[in-house]
């Protein structure tokens, strides 16, 4: 009994950390506002705090701000890990050259896709979607001393765990109407190099082929850092009927 609150409660804090390496700054103008008002899936998002949200001071939000959102000078650009959330076509006050622009759509699909992950083991490891679309998908990994082989090197099983994740959400995402699911039949894996703690890793994969009953994912893995190609994946998936 003791061992096993000992073992939630370090999951419970390892599930804090992730939450926090995971968070980021979304900079919102006034139809993300009118959309919280509007869009129940958006506000159960935004409320739960898992990001933080902020909107520039403009003459164009008249109504009252809930408290979730935070209110920066139009003339401030030091926010970090930062992403323009927009509905519209409205001009960015932000940084263009430093703020990914993001919709309110894409945001909301990307949000489903991570809860996927929660829980599960791509969510134990850290994995985050970035990017999603029929026939490809772009993630991201923060790597933590827990995801190191005993030699202090990223270990092999994680990078592998990161590209067949990558590729097997975008089977889901990619596959027929009709089919139901996916499983995986066959997967190959090539190591050109590693990382340590504290690297950021980065995954692409995408569709090269198309079937009805199977399609092959391919997917590479690069050090962010030094834009270093480190693996190379290939899958073979069934598509279920």
């Amino acid at each position: 009994m003791f061992s096993r609150l000992i073992i939630n409660r370090n999951l419970q804090q390892t599930s804090l950390r992730l939450l926090s390496s995971l968070s980021k700054n979304y900079i919102c103008d006034s139809s993300v506002i009118e959309a919280y008002h509007t869009n129940p899936q958006l506000k159960s998002i935004i409320d739960r705090q898992e990001h933080q949200f902020y909107y520039h001071v403009d003459s164009k939000i008249k109504q009252q701000l809930p408290a979730v959102f935070k209110q920066i000078p139009s003339s401030s650009h030091s926010l970090t890990n930062s992403y323009y959330l927009t509905n519209s076509t409205y001009e960015n006050k932000a940084d263009n050259t430093t703020t990914k622009k993001i919709s309110i759509d894409e945001f909301i699909n990307l949000t489903w896709w991570n809860d996927r992950s929660k829980g599960k083991f791509p969510g134990v490891i850290g994995m985050e979607i970035v990017s999603m679309s029929h026939g490809y998908v772009s993630c991201q990994l923060k790597i933590r001393e827990e995801l190191l082989a005993p030699n202090g090197y990223l270990h092999a099983g994680v990078i592998v765990t990161l590209a067949d994740t990558a590729c097997g959400y975008g089977c889901l995402n990619s596959k027929p109407s009709e089919a139901k699911s996916f499983t995986t039949i066959e997967l190959k894996s090539n190591f050109m190099g590693t990382v340590k703690a504290q690297a950021v890793v980065t995954c692409e994969a995408r569709l090269i082929h198309e079937g009805k009953t199977t399609q092959i994912w391919d997917a590479e893995v690069i050090d962010l850092e030094k834009n270093k190609l480190i693996a190379i994946f290939r899958c073979t998936e069934l598509i279920l009927y």
